[in-house]
């Protein structure tokens, strides 16, 4: 089923799969023909029991970066997260520096809305605030949706004058999600059975 699924993707060779990290083609073959599924550990794109997960906030600016970045560094082998936002905000460069600091690199990530994803089937949508919980838009398939409502940083922060001030709400509102997301797999595992 496995190889069904890649063969499907096209996915025939290393080149042509965009997460296998860098390998000799001798290793690639052996591991490809003699046993698909050892070669799981490897890459992305054979792994099938890695649960989908899209953060949703307002602008996929802060909230939702952050977690689809925790959860990629927390859970890189069990979950593969998304985030997006109702609308595009555009990256908060005070939330690329407040993650910098506990060193995970976001600087690469864009702001992107629901439109901009690839069609999946995700296992769970959790909206990190009230607003994109209200307006969340359909999402086709069978998945789990969950709410776990975060200060916006931005707003919080609002008339103050003293930028280490206004880098307080952004590093709570960093560890909250942490904190969130570390125990994610049990939340998943609790609603996904």
């Amino acid at each position: 089923m496995v190889l069904a699924k890649l063969v499907a993707e096209g996915v025939k060779s290393p080149e042509k799969c965009p997460h296998v990290p860098q390998v000799n083609l001798e290793q690639f073959s052996s591991i490809w023909s003699n046993s698909i599924l050892k070669y799981k550990s490897h890459t992305r794109c054979i792994v099938m029991d890695k649960k989908s997960i899209l953060f949703l906030c307002t602008g996929n600016s802060c909230r939702s970066q952050m977690a689809e970045s925790w959860a990629r560094h927390l859970h890189d082998k069990t979950i593969e997260p998304f985030s997006a936002g109702l609308i595009r905000h555009g990256l908060d460069q005070r939330t690329v520096k407040v993650m910098a600091e506990t060193g995970v690199d976001i600087s690469e990530q864009i702001s992107k809305t629901v439109d901009d994803l690839p069609e999946l089937d995700f296992d769970a949508v959790i909206t990190l605030c009230d607003s994109a919980n209200e307006s969340c838009p359909f999402f086709p398939g069978k998945f789990i949706r969950l709410h776990r409502s975060f200060d916006d940083p931005l707003s919080v922060a609002k008339g103050t004058a003293d930028e280490e001030k206004v880098l307080e709400p952004y590093r709570r509102v960093r560890d909250e999600i942490r904190s969130f997301v570390e125990g994610l797999p049990d939340i998943l595992a609790e609603n996904l059975k």
